[in-house]
């Protein structure tokens, strides 16, 4: 399959490297969930209000306040 939308296929790129259920299996326990946060920043970064740098970082602080490595 070859995809004409740029971002889409940008997206099926990543798609071969990604693992997509690591927020669902390492951090579930705990609130916020990382699915929580994750869900709603790509929400927020499909409408334009975040980049993806801003999800990225919003999840790690979300998960820093029980997951130590991520704690500064």
């Amino acid at each position: 399959m070859t995809l004409s939308d740029p971002m889409l296929a940008e997206v099926a790129k990543l798609n071969e490297t990604s693992m997509p259920y690591i927020t669902a299996v390492h951090f579930r326990y705990e609130t916020p969930t990382g699915s929580e946060l994750l869900q709603s920043g790509v929400q927020k970064m499909m409408a334009g209000s975040m980049t993806p740098a801003e999800v990225g970082a919003s999840l790690t602080q979300g998960i820093s306040r029980y997951f130590k490595p991520f704690q500064k």
